[in-house]
């Protein structure tokens, strides 16, 4: 209990003020930058912001691994994501390299899609998030299984967020055409 305490003070002091993209890129540690980039993204979403090409893809995956874990792995189609949103976290998964991890949940989403890959964004809407049969539920159930052991690529996905955004500062902010998910 007093580690939980200690690590929630410590992220308030780490967003104790709100930092703009330029500070938060200023950032080494990785830990602080992505507490302040969620931070800063979360706000933007908030207050309905615009967000660059980039920044919605990075909040969307920096928020897989916290919806997973209060909500469940099948709210990631039911409640979480859309069904672009659901391929562009896919892509952002295979871009930062966490290849298992997108193929896992590339899986699930064919399942949840009742194998037709021709949904569209209002069918997928309308999807019944608990009828599957019991063969595809017992999959759905070996699938979060793995999602939570792929080799710690799960909590792999800030660090990678990190690397990747370093990696391209001057993309990232001032010409986020440039990054595609």
């Amino acid at each position: 209990m007093c580690k939980d305490w200690k690590s929630e003070r410590r992220v308030k002091q780490n967003v104790e003020k709100q930092l703009t993209a330029d500070q938060i890129f200023e950032i080494d540690s990785p830990e602080n930058f992505i507490i302040n980039l969620f931070h800063y993204l979360t706000i933007k979403s908030n207050s309905r912001k615009p967000f660059t090409e980039a920044e919605r893809p990075v909040l969307l995956l920096l928020n897989f691994e916290p919806t997973i874990a209060i909500n469940g792995f099948g709210d990631l189609f039911h409640q979480a994501y859309t069904l672009k949103e659901c391929q562009i976290v896919e892509n952002g998964l295979k871009l930062l390299g966490l290849i298992k991890l997108a193929e896992l949940l590339g899986k699930a989403k064919q399942i949840y899609l009742r194998h037709n890959l021709d949904v569209t964004d209002e069918e997928y809407q309308e999807l019944e998030p608990f009828g599957f049969d019991e063969t595809e539920s017992k999959r759905l159930d070996e699938i979060e299984k793995l999602v939570w052991k792929t080799e710690g690529e799960l909590y792999q996905i800030g660090l990678k967020v990190f690397l990747f955004a370093k990696e391209n500062h001057t993309q990232f902010l001032s010409d986020p055409q440039q990054i595609v998910f």
